[in-house]
Order: C-alpha cells, then sequence, then structure tokens
C-alpha cells in the first residue's frame, strides 16, 4: 500500500514538474460569431487606428463588416476569395483577390492555431516566418479573447473579442 502512495505521489510531482497534464491541444471554433475591435499600430506617426468588426464565421467562410469612419463594409471571403460589397462600387462589390483582404482574412483564421499546444495558460503562439500571432483564449470552450500580431517584436494589430457566439 505504501508503494502505490509513493508512485502516486511521484507521478504527481513529476505532471507538475513538466506540465504535461495541463497542456492541451487548442481546436478552433468552426462556427462563430464575435464583434471585435481592430487596433493597428503605427511606429513612424506614434498613432493607433482602431476598426469596429463583425465576423461570422461558418467553416472558414468568413462575413466581416468594417465599420470605420461611419461606413460600413462587407467582406465575404470563401473558398480562396474575397468580396467586398459597398453600395459606392459600380454593382455594388468588387471580386477578387485583393491582398489586403487575403491578409485580414488569413489574420482572422483561428485555424492556424488547431493542433497546437499552449506554452502558457489560456494562451497559443504561432510564426509564419514573418508574423508570430498570439491568441488568448477562454479554456472552457476554447472560444477566442484577444489575437496579437506581432512584427520583429513589436505589436502591430491586436483584435479585441467581445460577446462571441458559438454555434454547433
Amino acid at each position: 500500500m505504501e508503494i502505490k502512495r509513493l508512485l502516486l505521489v511521484i507521478f504527481i510531482i513529476i505532471s507538475l514538474l513538466t506540465g504535461c497534464s495541463l497542456k492541451e491541444e487548442y481546436i478552433a471554433p468552426q462556427k462563430y460569431y464575435s464583434e471585435i475591435l481592430m487596433t493597428t499600430y503605427s511606429n513612424s506617426e506614434k498613432q493607433n487606428i482602431n476598426y469596429d468588426m463583425k465576423i461570422l464565421c461558418n467553416n472558414n467562410e468568413y462575413k466581416i463588416i468594417i465599420n470605420y469612419d461611419n461606413i460600413n463594409f462587407l467582406i465575404q471571403c470563401a473558398d480562396g476569395k474575397c468580396t467586398l460589397i459597398n453600395d459606392k462600387f459600380t454593382d455594388n462589390q468588387i471580386v477578387g483577390n485583393l491582398t489586403v483582404f487575403e491578409n485580414l482574412y488569413n489574420e482572422i483564421n483561428l485555424n492556424k492555431f488547431t493542433g497546437l499546444k499552449s506554452r502558457a495558460l489560456n494562451s497559443i503562439e504561432t510564426y509564419d516566418g514573418l508574423y508570430k500571432y498570439v491568441l488568448e483564449y477562454n479554456k472552457n470552450n476554447f472560444s477566442p479573447k484577444k489575437l496579437h500580431i506581432y512584427k520583429d517584436d513589436a505589436v502591430i494589430k491586436t483584435f479585441e473579442y467581445n460577446n462571441v457566439e458559438l454555434y454547433k
């Protein structure tokens, strides 16, 4: 009986020291809605620019509404194409592979974190060669809380997720 207790204590100590029992693989939500405050940081002008966004994600298809200076833009991203919709455009939309929208899609797509294990509690990071992405999430349901994007060790953009609703 003493040997079993001793082995149990040793196992618990090893688990606590290595942290293996505390690390979980992150699983990105496939269907969710969120209101987001996106902040971009400019080092040259020391000026931050804030955008209000709403995101509806449904299995890698995104509908994004961006409000800037009281103008709403709807961006739909699916099958590698982004469509910008606004009544000011001819035919009300622009369809194509515009780099700025592809970058936004890549930034908000949480699938880049799926399968990664967190280094810190409720936080996970990945690096794509140019940018480092750090996601803070709710440990109960993996819903996003905050996404920080770094370039050369300086934060260049943050997404603060509010009113997140997960769907099945």
